[in-house]
This record gives C-alpha cells, structure tokens and sequence, in this order.
C-alpha cells in the first residue's frame, strides 16, 4: 500500500482499520501525482536534477479534469469548513530516515483551496530541504508521493509523544509535549511546549494537572503504547484533542537506533539476581562465567571453539556494565539467535524468557554470523533440530550427572583447605572453576534451554487455542511443583521444629545466644545443622554477587532464620506445595476440557515438559550458587593473603580489583603495584555513587558512551495508594508491608506479613515461608521471585513501579495477585 499513498498515510490506514481514532479524511494517491505529471508533460527523472524549475512547474500546473472531480468529491463527502492537507512521501517515515518535518503539512485549509495545497505538497519533493537531507543521510529517495486531505481537529490542545526519549535514548518513559491549540506551532518551534515523562509502565500524571490535560495524556499513552504493539518498533506519535475527542494524526518510527556502532541493552531480569552495582572483582568473575556459559550452551548445537573464537567479539560480550550494573547487550543475544534457523521464533521465546517487552527490530549483519564454512553452517543447520530434540530427552539425566560432577570437582577445589593454599594456588583454583563452568555447564545450559522455549509455547497455545491472556492463566499452571529450591525452607523449618520442643533451647535461640545454643545441642539436631550447612551453606543473600556471606561465613543468619521459623507456627513447607499442587491440577484438568482430545494430549504433553523444564532450571541455578559461594571463598582468602603481604590495607578491598589484577600482582606483572590502595579508594567512591543511580532500564549506547540520565525532569514518585503491577502467583491478601533492601540489615518481617522489595534472588527462599504475600519492583512470570511464590502459594505482584519508595514500612496493604493490583489501605 505505501507506494500507492506514501508511508504517512499506510500507516493511519493500518491504525483506523486497527481502531485507531483517526480524523475522516481520504488519499490523493501517488498514481494520482503520476496522472498530473503527465498532463503537464513533466518527466519526474528531469525534475529530479532540476530541483528548484520543478517546483515551480508542479505549482503552475493544471489538474486532469477526471482528477478535479474526484477530488472535488470526496472533499464534499468529508462535509467541513476546515481541512488538514499533508504530504505523505513514498519512503518517508522508514526505519532508517523519516524525514520528519521534511515534506509540508497544512492546516486550516478552506475546501477551495485544497488544490492548491495539494500541488505545494507535491512541490516539496524537490525543495531544498528534502534534497538536502536526502544527500545528508546518504538517501536516494522514492520520488512519488501520496497527499492526505483530512478533517481539522478543533484542538484545544496538540502535541507529540516519544516512546524513547530522544536525549537519553531510554525507552523506560514516554516523553509528551503539547501545546494549546493546533499542534503546528509545536512543530514549527514558535512557542515553548509543555512536557512530561510517563513511565512505560504504570504511568503516573500529576495531582496538579487539570481533569482534561490528565484524562488526555491518559489517551496519549495508551495510544502509543497499541501503536507500539501494531508497528513492532518505538514510535514518534502526533495527536490532538478537542471538544471532538482525542485523535491520532500521524505515527512514525523513531529511527537511527541500530548500526555498527549502536547497541541496545537491557537489564530486564538481571536485576532480580544482580540488583545493585556489581564490584571489579565480582564483574570480571560473572563476565567471564557467562561467556563460558553461553560457549557451552552453542557447544551443544556444534559450534567448535575455533568457529565461536572467530565471533568471540559477539558471544563474548553478551553482558556488559551501565553505572556499575549488569545489563544483557541485546543485539548480542539477537545475534546468536541468528546463529540457528528459526531465528525469529527463538527471539521470541527469548524475550519472553527474560520478560523484554518493548519492541525492537534487530538488524543482522555480516560481521554478527558464525565464521564457518558453507558445509559447516548447512550441517549445523540441518542438526539442530535433532539436537534440540537430544535436549528435550536428556536433560534431566545429563543434569543429575552433572550434579555429581560438580560435587567431585568442588571436593578437588577443596582437598587442600583454601586457608592452606598459597595465594598463587587460589588465583589457580578460581580459574579452574572459571575453565569447568566452559568444559562441563552444558546441563545446567539445556535447562535454561528448554525453560525459555516450552513455557513460551505454552503461552502461544493458550492464547491460540483457548483464546485467553497468557498471563492471567500461566500463573495456575505452574505451582506445587516441588522445586529444589523449597528445601532449604524445609531443612530451616525441621530445626526450628526440634528446638521449639525444649523450652532452654528456645530460650537460647530467642535471646541470640547462638554458640551456647550449639554447644547444647543433642547428636539428632547438631546433625540436622551440619545437614544443612553441607548442603545449603554456600548459600546466602544477593548470592550471584559474590559480596554477601554465606551462611557458613555467618552462621548468625541462619540462626536468625530459625529463630523467625520457630516464632511463625506456619505449617511444613511441603504442604503448602501440596495443596497448590492439588489446585493447579485441578485447574489444568477443567482447562483441558475446553480443548479438542488431540490439542488436549498436545498441551498436556507440552506443559508437563515445561513444568519440569522450571525444576531443572531451579536445580541448575542452585548449582551456579553453590559456584558462586565457592568464588566468594577463594577470594576472601586471596584478600587476607594480599592484606598480610601489604598489597591492600584491607583483606575486602580485593572485591574492587579485577581477578586479572589480581592475577598480575601475584606474578609480579602489575605496572605500579603502590597505587592499588590509591585505586581501590576510588573504585569505593564511584561504587558508592553508583548506588545512588538507577540507570535506565532499557536504552540504546554508541560503543564507549556513558550513559546520561536526566536531572531533574522526571516527576518524582506520587503518593498514590493504587499500583499495579504482573500479577505472578495468584491470591488476596491483606497484611502489613514490610519494606526489606537487604536480609542482612536485619528485617522486622513476621508471620503474614507481605514482604516489598526491589527484586530477590534464590537466597531470599526462606523468607517466603514467613511473608504472607510479595510485592516486587522487578520480575515476571519466570522470574525465580514469582516460581517460589507459586510454590508457596502466596500472592504476588510484580513489576510494580517505585514499590519501595511509595509503600512504607508498617503500611497495611492489599494485593490481588491475580490482578496484578497493589493498594494501600491504611499508611503509617
């Protein structure tokens, strides 16, 4: 359609058939301008070279008389005084240029003098403007042209709205301005708009506005956001609003975001496991760990060592770091999606995994494929689906013997105690861990494999095949599964259980009296400790960032945990499992119901797989914390060693130097070793500024730029007792909130209450036994937040916007996780 009418007016075509409130107007096609060309005898290719002689030829021009009266007509059919005539040029508005405010657009135009506009806007091809920008941005150009004659909307107020905000290139807000009026005086630049960011989600409009201007910019987003979601990219939107309503006049993509030079990151689901800024020494560990880990996962599909250290510039960079936080480089996992077929569905099932939402176009490029000869690429092409069919059939087995490989491999690491290894002997072991994640991390891999495209096939059959919203019925499917990661509940709640049968050891345990308490222990309960410790004491909170301690570091947390066990009288971990497992058996069997006995075999088979998909990935994400714990040991140890010899004032200050640093002053090829307590000072001071920055969400960086953040603009978070969020584990409940950062603070959570905070990690397990709901800034359906909150069955919410700024401790609160809702009833 865009080479009959131009791009501008495909697009409002595709939004009015989409529903889109668009104003009543019709298309003067570019056959139509083709038509007047030949009347007049004018050669387009002649006009091209003469750019200033044809505008003056179209203007002096003449309308075929079977072209006047069509168009005579259908400005009569549209019945009003005042018409909008824009221009609406073929390639215009494309993903690369748009042109934008290139072309001529006019307002307030009489009928009778439609025509005339209509000849300037064919006239604006060859101005000097658009043929400027053409050789600019390096264009040809199309040189046809449709024109849109529409209905004037009476606005009493117009403007534009960015879904990325130009200066920052951050997608996490819309930006809107507008001014009183039609909307050519913001365009033209004559007066100074009005402005305000939204947030993508959850938008919040201030108190102060007037009920027009709020209900308008309500509009606004709404109808930027479906634009979004009908185009597939970021938009650049024009509306108006009257008396007449709210209307859509124009969308465009924004554009100029990809290229060599550009990439586009994101840190959806890193925050859940990576909340704060990461350290040196904790970021040069999970760089390293994730690029082993995505060799191992193309591995499994035949990519040789020697074919991915050709693209190591791309599967070696899949993490990066913005303000010091780890975020996924985009185009990067795009492209190693790109190194299968099937590319598309796999981004796909991709950003459903990780919960990417905002729409993005990847451009592959040569330079971003697999250096591989043709034989290779055909082979590993036609192998993948045996491969991946290898993946659905063995995982779980391949997993259970990874699992004790992993064991003997930790015992080597620990045969000689690290507190007796030389410091050169630690540096060595912590490359060994680093060397068996890339040999041996495949099954841990597979289950990552089979968790992003399963469920992802589960939500595409729900929503083809039973015709309802993924989100609220993906929520029932996926409790009482009896993850690995409710153990550590279960072993925590046993301990509490036995010392809350003896009143001296309750007392003991109340009081924080923790080493008279195990030194009174009986054989049975000092073995159910040491059970515990020997499985789940490399655990702790914020385990991925290797900066916490362990509960074998810090046995105080741990005890700490069964002191609130004991004082809750909650039930056994397992039977809560129990019950949710019952109920969403019984919500998939009146599901099934619905569905025709093939689709009901194909679905069942399809959610099994995927149900069991989620257990494996839970027990591979033990397994990476265990990895991690283990890190965190044998960098404590290489701190103290460096301390004793002087290289540091203090044994921590080794987590803000690189494990390469490291490496380099043990071997005595560290230029200037004097200055590292001089670096570790500063290092200190940007990761405490760091902290006090939340960088975007989701923003596009040229290579080396630092990203901006704005000063000032944004509109701080409202008081607001309404929230909403993705309700991730149905429910209701109405509790107390208790506003927890960090478990290692110390928290006043009890039983029932409903635990808010920014993200949790697998560390944050047991606290769900107590919490009576949870309410989270970051996460989604699969988020290890939402699967444990499943398993318990308490309610939650996620991705609730500022949560922890606007609920304060001790307010009472409701949520429905089913509604994703969130509402203060009562504040402190």
């Amino acid at each position: 359609m865009e080479h009959r009418v131009g791009a501008k007016a495909a697009r409002l075509s595709r939004m009015l058939a989409a529903g889109f409130p668009v104003p009543a107007g019709f298309t003067v096609t570019s056959h139509a301008f083709d038509v007047y060309l030949r009347h007049n005898r004018l050669d387009r290719n002649l006009m091209a070279i003469n750019a200033p002689g044809s505008v003056d030829a179209i203007r002096n021009g003449s309308f075929p008389a079977d072209l006047h009266k069509a168009v005579s007509e259908a400005i009569k059919d549209l019945s009003a005084s005042q018409l909008a005539v824009r221009s609406s040029g073929v390639g215009e508005d494309g993903d690369d240029h748009s042109m934008a405010g290139q072309f001529d657009s006019f307002l307030q135009v009489a009928p009778e003098a439609v025509f005339e506009k209509i000849k300037e806007c064919w006239a604006g091809l060859f101005g000097s403007a658009p043929t400027a920008y053409r050789r600019k941005m390096g264009a040809d150009g199309d040189l046809r042209m449709g024109v849109i004659v529409q209905q004037l909307v009476d606005a009493s107020m117009a403007g534009v709205v960015f879904t990325m905000d130009p200066l920052t290139k951050s997608a996490d807000h819309y930006v809107v301005e507008w001014v009183a009026g039609l909307g050519d005086r913001l365009v033209s630049g004559q007066v100074e708009p009005e402005r305000i960011y939204l947030r993508r989600e959850n938008p919040e409009i201030p108190h102060s506005f007037p009920d027009h201007i709020a209900q308008t910019l309500g509009l606004v987003h709404q109808w930027a956001g479906r634009a979004e979601a009908l185009f597939g990219h970021l938009v650049d939107m024009e509306w108006a609003a009257g008396d007449a309503g709210f209307f859509v006049v124009q969308s465009r993509p924004i554009t100029r975001l990809s290229g060599e030079n550009t990439a586009v990151w994101t840190n959806v689901n890193m925050a859940e496991n990576f909340p704060y800024p990461l350290t040196p020494m904790a970021w040069s560990l999970v760089d390293r760990f994730y690029a082993a880990y995505i060799r191992s996962i193309l591995g499994i599909f035949g990519w040789s060592k020697v074919i991915l250290d050709r693209t190591a510039h791309v599967v070696d960079n899949l993490t990066g770091l913005v303000s010091g936080r780890i975020y996924y480089n985009l185009d990067n996992w795009y492209a190693v999606m790109h190194f299968f077929p099937h590319s598309r569905w796999l981004i796909r099932f991709l950003n459903h995994y990780i919960g990417q939402k905002i729409p993005y176009r990847y451009q592959s490029t040569p330079g971003d494929r697999p250096k591989a000869g043709r034989f290779r690429l055909m082979w590993n092409r036609m192998a993948f689906w045996p491969r991946l069919t290898a993946v659905f059939l063995y995982t779980g087995a391949r997993l259970k013997a990874f699992e004790l490989s992993f064991l003997r491999e930790r015992r080597q690491w620990r045969r000689v105690p690290y507190r007796r290894q030389p410091a050169a002997k630690l540096a060595s072991t912590l490359s060994r861990m680093l060397s068996f994640v890339e040999r041996r991390w495949a099954p841990p891999a597979m289950a990552d494999i089979l968790t992003m495209i399963l469920p992802g096939v589960v939500d595409m059959l729900i929503e083809k095949w039973l015709k309802e919203n993924p989100e609220t019925i993906s929520v029932k499917l996926f409790g009482g599964l009896d993850l690995i990661s409710i153990q550590p509940s279960v072993k925590i709640w046993e301990v509490a259980r036995e010392i809350k049968k003896n009143p001296g050891l309750s007392r003991l345990l109340v009081r924080g009296e923790y080493e008279a308490l195990t030194a009174a222990m009986d054989d049975e309960l000092v073995r159910r400790v040491r059970d515990f410790m020997d499985r789940f004491g490399e655990r702790c909170y914020h385990d991925c960032m290797i900066i916490a301690p362990t509960f074998t570091e810090k046995p105080a947390l741990f005890w700490d945990l069964v002191k609130r066990f004991m004082e809750t009288n909650a039930p056994h971990p397992l039977k809560n499992v129990e019950v949710n497992a019952q109920g969403r058996e019984n919500f998939t069997t009146a599901l099934l119901d619905r569905l025709v006995p093939v689709k009901r075999i194909i679905f069942r088979l399809i959610l099994a797989r995927s149900q069991q998909a989620l257990a494996l990935r839970e027990r591979g994400r033990l397994l990476q914390s265990f990895l991690f714990g283990e890190m965190r040991a044998v960098v404590l140890e290489l701190g103290r060693r460096l301390s004793t010899s002087g290289l540091l004032p203090d044994p921590a200050d080794i987590f803000y130097l690189h494990f390469s640093e490291i490496e380099q002053l043990l071997w005595h090829k560290y230029s200037c070793p004097e200055s590292v307590p001089s670096l570790v000072t500063q290092r200190r001071h940007s990761m405490a500024a760091y902290g006090q920055n939340t960088p975007p969400q989701f923003l596009f960086m040229n290579r080396g730029e630092i990203a901006r953040s704005r000063q000032g603009d944004n509109h701080a978070p409202q008081d607001t007792s309404m929230m909403t969020g993705t309700g991730v584990s149905p429910g209701v409940v109405k509790a107390r909130a208790r506003v927890i950062l960090d478990p290692m603070d110390g928290n006043s959570l009890q039983a029932g209450d409903i635990l808010v905070t920014y993200a949790t990690d697998p560390g944050w397990t047991p606290l769900f036994s107590i919490a009576g709901g949870l309410v989270l800034e970051r996460g989604g359906l699969l988020s290890h937040g939402a699967i444990v909150a499943r398993e318990f069955g308490i309610p939650a919410v996620a991705g609730v916007t500022d949560a922890t700024q606007l609920i304060r401790d001790g307010d009472m609160i409701s949520i429905d996780g089913h509604k994703g809702a969130v509402t203060v009833e009562e504040k402190t």
